[in-house]
């Protein structure tokens, strides 16, 4: 057994060396080879990447077996599949080498959080374009509708330029006088269940 983990030491270490996509290009996961029979002559390569984004899918993880230097294919479960995590949903998990006493640890962090901001008609809120004569001697208020997210996280406003203001509610103020240039609001929705938090930015345009 002692040679063995010095064999998956030595794997482990050259696996962190190739590049990403080394196993792939080796066989694709849906490949028909059986997991040879455990030996002192095979070695296991572990993947570099044990991480990915949240996609409500399982990870295919792609485990490369070698025999007396040979490749023989992708490590796969007793029933004929791919190692995967145990779930999809985000977290960290121990994935098992079926019929040997080694495993690693494969994380799925949380997915990109798609944020849509919606104007009071319903429609996808535009950059927001005003002409200075509009603002010149009156203020102006601009209203954002609703705001949908991936994660479904609580909504929030920020300005990001001096003379724009923007309420909790979504109502946003352009102040007398503002010289013309652009200005913005930071969208945010916060992170929930498998997904981060989330942002967008509305511009604002004051033209000549």
């Amino acid at each position: 057994m002692k040679r063995l983990k010095c064999i998956l030491l030595a794997a482990i270490v050259a696996a962190m060396m190739v590049p990403s996509f080394s196993f792939a290009a080796l066989a694709q996961p849906g490949d028909d080879i059986e997991s040879p029979t455990w030996s002192d002559d095979m070695t296991i390569y572990f993947p570099q990447q044990i991480s990915k984004k949240y996609n409500g899918k399982k990870p295919n993880i792609p485990v490369a077996m070698f025999v007396n230097g040979k490749y023989e294919g992708l490590y796969k479960s007793p029933d004929g599949q791919i190692l995967t995590t145990d779930s999809a949903n985000i977290g960290s998990y121990e994935v098992f080498i079926p019929g040997t006493d080694f495993s690693f640890i494969y994380t799925i962090k949380p997915g990109d959080n798609e944020v849509t901001v919606l104007d009071k008609a319903g429609n996808e809120f535009a950059d927001v374009t005003l002409a200075y004569a509009s603002v010149k001697k009156a203020s102006k208020t601009i209203r954002i509708g609703k705001v949908k997210s991936l994660s479904g996280g609580k909504v929030t406003y920020k300005s990001l330029s001096k003379g724009i203001t923007v309420s909790s509610k979504g109502v946003i103020k352009v102040k007398k006088g503002m010289k013309p240039g652009t200005y913005q609001i930071k969208v945010t929705c916060k992170a929930k269940g498998n997904y981060a938090t989330g942002t967008k930015i509305i511009n604002i345009i004051v033209t000549e």
